[in-house]
């Protein structure tokens, strides 16, 4: 049950700044920083859940145990979802550039 509220605890948190970093996209006018912040946003979101991790780890040193299974399948989980929606917010966000450009 804990390992539920931490799970969505880490992705309201990852939800939130996608959120926000998808509006952040939109006012973006050069393609070179566009391109740039977006592998930033795929690199950051590993570094995020490497940090969960290794606070999984220190945890369980300090005898607070999680049940993510075998190998911390549940992390990973929840890497690729955030993942996939990290990739689908870059290209809703190209999409709807497209159609800005296509208006103005």
């Amino acid at each position: 049950m804990k390992e539920l509220i931490v799970a969505a605890g880490i992705m309201l948190v990852y939800g939130f700044v996608s959120y926000f970093l998808h509006f952040y996209f939109l006012r973006i006018k050069s393609i070179v920083k566009f391109i740039a912040i977006s592998i930033l946003y795929l690199v950051s979101t590993y570094y995020y859940f490497d940090l969960i991790n290794t606070i999984d780890h220190k945890l369980t040193d300090k005898g607070v145990y999680f049940e993510w299974g075998h190998a911390n399948i549940g992390i990973v989980m929840l890497l690729l979802l955030s993942f996939i929606i990290a990739i689908v917010n870059i290209v809703l966000s190209v999409k709807k550039r497209q159609g800005l450009k296509k208006v103005a």
